[in-house]
């Protein structure tokens, strides 16, 4: 019972370190040097990134569909990034409400050279890391959310991207990089627009892609897996989301970006209209 009652202790003293060492973009502190132990010889080398546009308008149903993917990739191991973007107007802009690290575990050889006690501490302490994470990713996602809306009269998509995957993309040095991108993917700005009469219009990949080569908004992706969600969502002039979509106009708008990402060093895996399968 007494031992019980240490570890619980612990928890929470560790839990209360995380709170305590998160910087502003929540960032947490690690176990291993929380508790003085070596770092594991098998650390993932792995990052997510979770991009959201907030010209995008989600039901709730495609909300809890983000926080379950992102939920199935936070694993130990993992640095997870998570941004927001919209259009170049007012004070809206390209920022990163999240990022942080999560401790991979140690594989059968090193729990079995690590003391007993410490051994039970750390498993705590890595128990109440990914809690705590959770909740950083669950206010980061709020946040987010909030902050989306219908009226923004532009939506920089590939602008935006470029920033992104300069900036936080290729400057990971994680071996594997996983992209998951909120979208309706409807560009909307000074150099093209996928729109027409309130409604995505059907588009020529090829011409649209010479565009935006011809201005130089291609963008590193280091060679990362990228994941849509969202494509194609519409809102209606009340708010409400437009279920259908012409399969034709589809079509065409994923091959544009399939072009898009294979010339901008980054693999499009599914394309997600508007969900994950």
């Amino acid at each position: 019972m007494k031992n019980r009652i240490v570890l619980l202790v612990t928890a929470f003293l560790l839990c209360q370190c995380f709170i305590a060492e998160a910087s502003e973009e929540g960032q947490i502190k690690s176990c291993y040097d929380l508790l003085g132990v070596q770092n594991p010889a098998n650390s993932s080398d792995r990052h997510l990134f979770v991009l959201i546009d907030q010209t995008t308008l989600l039901n709730d149903t495609l909300k809890a569909s983000i926080k379950r993917n992102i939920a199935g990739n936070l694993v130990p191991g993992t640095t997870l990034t998570i941004a927001s973007f919209s259009a170049y107007v007012g004070n809206r802009y390209s920022n990163v409400l999240l990022f942080a690290r999560l401790d991979a575990h140690l594989n059968a050889g090193e729990r079995n050279q690590t003391g007993k006690t410490r051994l039970k501490k750390l498993d705590q302490c890595l128990a109440s890391q990914m809690n705590y994470a959770n909740k950083l990713v669950d206010r980061a996602l709020a946040q987010a959310f909030a902050d989306s809306a219908s009226g923004i009269p532009q939506s920089d998509v590939v602008a935006s991207l470029q920033d992104f995957a300069q900036q936080n993309v290729a400057a990971s040095p994680s071996g594997k990089k996983v992209v998951l991108l909120i979208s309706d993917m409807l560009e909307n700005s000074s150099i093209s627009s996928f729109y027409g009469s309130r409604a995505a219009r059907r588009i020529n990949p090829e011409a649209e892609f010479q565009k935006y080569k011809d201005k130089g908004l291609l963008a590193d992706f280091g060679g990362a897996k990228v994941y849509v969600l969202g494509a194609g969502l519409l809102a209606s002039g009340k708010g409400t989301l437009q279920a259908y979509r012409d399969p034709v106009t589809m079509r065409l708008l994923e091959e544009f970006w399939r072009k898009y990402f294979s010339e901008s060093g980054a693999e499009l895996v599914e394309f997600g209209r508007p969900t994950l399968i």
